[in-house]
């Protein structure tokens, strides 16, 4: 899951986790709290995506055994070499939670 804001980071983690020939789901850090603590134990997410700016909802949300790691505290040496992988036209990319008709997102 990525609890990151609307800009660069967030792109960024998107294309990260894509690569990884995972898929995401975004939440959004402005929306109540009950929702994005839903989503996250709905979506059985095993990592959230997170920065400086949320680490502290991140902490507050975040199920036990799942992982939280800070954009921010990310080593800029890490290797950018390519990962090879061979994903399908039919890989998941992401899963979008909505309000829909019945009130739960």
């Amino acid at each position: 899951a990525l609890l990151l804001a609307s800009d660069a980071p967030l792109i960024a983690a998107m294309l990260g986790v894509l690569k990884t020939g995972k898929f995401y789901v975004p939440l959004d850090p402005s929306q109540p709290q009950t929702r994005i603590g839903y989503i996250l134990a709905d979506s059985q997410s095993r990592l959230v995506i997170t920065n400086n700016q949320y680490l502290n909802l991140a902490n507050q949300l975040v199920p036990d055994g799942v992982s939280i790691l800070n954009l921010d505290e990310l080593d800029s040496n890490l290797s950018a070499e390519e990962l090879n992988l061979s994903l399908s036209p039919d890989s998941l990319a992401y899963i979008i939670y909505t309000s829909g008709s019945t009130g739960k997102p």
